[in-house]
C-alpha cells in the first residue's frame, strides 16, 4: 500500500491481469479548472458555472454546475480518434437530482434513457454490418446519494455489461465476439449532458473513468510496470514471466497522455519461459505529471503497447485512494481478506494481497 512512501508522493504497479487495459481519459475534477483531466485531453468546454467544490466522493471534492443553474455539458475532443476504442470501460459517479440528464454520451453510445434510468446503448460492427445494443432501464434513485455507474465492453467475448456500484445489473444476452465497438459519426465525449443539479449547488459528478483494453494474448507476460522519482530520477521497472519473438521495447513518454515521444530503446529476450527484469532511468524529469509507456517490437515489426504508468513531480501533491476492488470488481472494506485492486486519485491501481 502507499502508507510509509516518503520518496515523493508516487508508486504504480500494473500487474499481468490487467496488462491489457490502457487509461484514455480520467478526471477526478479535485480542483480548477475543471476542464483539466489527469489522463487524456483537457476538456474544451463546460457550463459556465460549473466549478470543483466540496461535497464529492469520500470526502473529496467534485464537479458541482453551480448557480444560477447551468448545464455542465463537459466536452473532451476526440483528439487524434482517441475515444475510437474496440473495447471500452468507462465509469463515474453520479448523484442525480435532476428530470433531464445524462451521464456521458457520444453520438448514438449513450448512458441514460432518462435521467431516471441508467440505460447503455452501444454499436459493434463485423464486416459492413452494424449492430446496436441497448440494455435494459435500470432506475437511478433522486437522492443525497453518489453512486457508481460503470459499463463494459469485452470485444474478445462480446460482452456489455452494466454495473451499480461494481454489482452487475445487466449482461448482454446476445454476445457478439470479436466485433468491435463501432463509431462512425460519434464526435467528442459529453460528460454530464443537461446536468444542472437542479439547483442545489452541490457537485453531481465525481471521477470520470474511462479504459480500453486489448483482444488477444500479446507477445510477451508482463508480469509488472512500476514507476517511481527518486533522488531527482524517473525510474521505470518492469518484469516479464514469459517472451516469444520479443526484439526490443520502447520507453515513450508524454506531458498530456495523449502525445508520445520515443525516448529508450531496450532489448529483449528474444524467445524466454523465465522470468526477465528490466529497468530504465532519466535525470531531472519535468517538475509536472509525466506518463511513461512501452512498446514491444516484434523481429516482425508487429507492435504493442503496455498500459500507461504515471509519475507525479510536482511538489506536495497529495494522493487519495478513490476505490478498492476484489478481482471480481467488487468494492471491498478495510477487513477483507485476499487480493485486492486499490486505485488512486493519480490514476495508480495496485494489486496486493491483504492477510
Amino acid at each position: 500500500m502507499k502508507t510509509g512512501l516518503h520518496i515523493l508522493v508516487f508508486f504504480s504497479v500494473l500487474f499481468s491481469y490487467s496488462v491489457k487495459a490502457q487509461i484514455i481519459s480520467y478526471f477526478t475534477w479535485d480542483s480548477n479548472p475543471v476542464t483539466t483531466a489527469l489522463v487524456g485531453p483537457n476538456a474544451t468546454s463546460v457550463g459556465s458555472n460549473a466549478s470543483s467544490t466540496t461535497g464529492g466522493v469520500g470526502g473529496t471534492n467534485g464537479l458541482n454546475p453551480g448557480l444560477p443553474t447551468v448545464d455542465i455539458n463537459l466536452t473532451i475532443p476526440n483528439t487524434g480518434n482517441v475515444f475510437d476504442v474496440a473495447s471500452i470501460d468507462i465509469s463515474v459517479d453520479y448523484r442525480r437530482n435532476e428530470s433531464i440528464a445524462s451521464m456521458f454520451r457520444r453520438g448514438v453510445f449513450i448512458s441514460n434513457n432518462g435521467a431516471a434510468n441508467f440505460r447503455v446503448t452501444y454499436r459493434v460492427v463485423t464486416g459492413t454490418l452494424v449492430t446496436t445494443v441497448t440494455g435494459t432501464n435500470v432506475n437511478i434513485p433522486q437522492d443525497n446519494t453518489f453512486r457508481n455507474y460503470r459499463f463494459t465492453y469485452d470485444n474478445c467475448t462480446g460482452t456489455g455489461n452494466m454495473y451499480v456500484n461494481n454489482a452487475v445489473v445487466w449482461t448482454s444476452p446476445t454476445l457478439t465476439p470479436n466485433q468491435n465497438l463501432y463509431w462512425v459519426g460519434d464526435g467528442n465525449m459529453i460528460v454530464g449532458l443537461d446536468v444542472d443539479g437542479a439547483g442545489n449547488n452541490i457537485p453531481a459528478l465525481d471521477n470520470f473513468l474511462l479504459q480500453t483494453f486489448i483482444c488477444g494474448a500479446l507477445p510477451i507476460e508482463l508480469i509488472t510496470f512500476s514507476g517511481i522519482n527518486y533522488n531527482n530520477k524517473n525510474t521505470l521497472k518492469w518484469s516479464t514471466a514469459t517472451e516469444t519473438n520479443n526484439d526490443y521495447f520502447t520507453i515513450e513518454h508524454s506531458l498530456n497522455g495523449s502525445d508520445w515521444d520515443p525516448i529508450a530503446n531496450i532489448s529483449g529476450a528474444k524467445n524466454s519461459s523465465s522470468v526477465k527484469h528490466y529497468s530504465s532511468s532519466f535525470e531531472n524529469p519535468e517538475k509536472t505529471i509525466n506518463y511513461y509507456r512501452l512498446t514491444q517490437t516484434d523481429f516482425d515489426r508487429q507492435t504493442k503497447n503496455s498500459p500507461v504508468v504515471v509519475i507525479d513531480n510536482s511538489p506536495g501533491r497529495e494522493i487519495r485512494v478513490i476505490k478498492t476492488l476484489d478481482l471480481l470488481g467488487r468494492a471491498v472494506g478495510e477487513n477483507y481478506k485476499g487480493v485486492i485492486i486499490v486505485y488512486y486519485s493519480d490514476g495508480t491501481a495496485i494489486k496486493t494481497v491483504e492477510e
